[in-house]
């Protein structure tokens, strides 16, 4: 069973060409706005989900913390025109798993494969220290 990814992401063009670039190895789901995206978390579980922070009904700012919401345990990485760094590391810092910029990252499609199989490997270990940790401190 191939891994579920979510991405939203309103460009339609950007979002069939990373959509063709997945299809081999994830099972993708799309929305084009963050209310669409946040409506399919609330009837289903994804593994990862690709974020576009400018999508028209939300700031950028709080696209990340309304996803993280909805998420459940799956890993986002966001999908991103802008390069700055700050803005990079601010994702990061907010639990973003991965960053991916528009124009630049998309060139590459192994390397958005790789993205998204990273921040699901790394999201599942998270979840089993998190419960190993619990387990640890609850003596069982």
């Amino acid at each position: 069973m191939k891994p579920k990814v979510l991405f939203i992401e309103d460009e339609a063009n950007y979002r069939e060409l990373v959509t063709r670039h997945l299809l081999d190895d994830f099972e993708v789901n799309e929305a084009t706005t963050l209310e669409e995206g946040i409506k399919w978390l609330r009837k289903n579980e994804a593994d990862a989900i690709l974020l576009d922070l400018g999508l028209p009904d939300s700031q950028p700012q709080s696209t990340l913390s309304e996803v993280k919401k909805h998420r459940n345990c799956a890993a986002v990485v966001i999908v991103s025109g802008s390069d700055d760094p700050e803005l990079i590391r601010k994702c990061i810092l907010d639990t973003a798993s991965g960053y991916l910029v528009k124009g630049r990252d998309d060139r590459k499609p192994m390397l958005i494969v790789k993205e998204i199989m990273d921040a699901i490997r790394n999201n599942v270990l998270c979840r089993r220290i998190d419960v190993a940790t619990r387990d640890v401190l609850n003596g069982t």
